[in-house]
């Protein structure tokens, strides 16, 4: 697997991908012989979240959001829910 880059950062920093369940996704990826390179921890507004590194070396998050997160509210408000 490659490992994250090194040189400094210019536009984007990550690509953050929405998943239902974090540690089913993780286990699916799993299965396919794709490992975390950190363990899922909670992080800010509740939310749940993994890293991966793509093929590259990008830097890749797995998000499931917390039902009363700020991300959460922010997607409900924009469907009109």
């Amino acid at each position: 697997m490659a490992t994250p880059a090194t040189a400094p950062v210019t536009g984007l920093a990550h690509l953050c991908l929405e998943v239902k369940d974090v540690d089913a996704e993780l286990a699916r990826l799993a299965a396919l012989g794709v490992r975390p390179t950190r363990a899922p921890v909670q992080g800010k507004g509740s939310n749940r979240q993994a890293w991966l590194a793509g093929p590259e070396g990008n830097h890749v998050e797995l998000m499931e959001l917390a039902d009363g997160g700020l991300q959460a509210g922010y997607w409900r408000k924009r469907a009109g829910r």
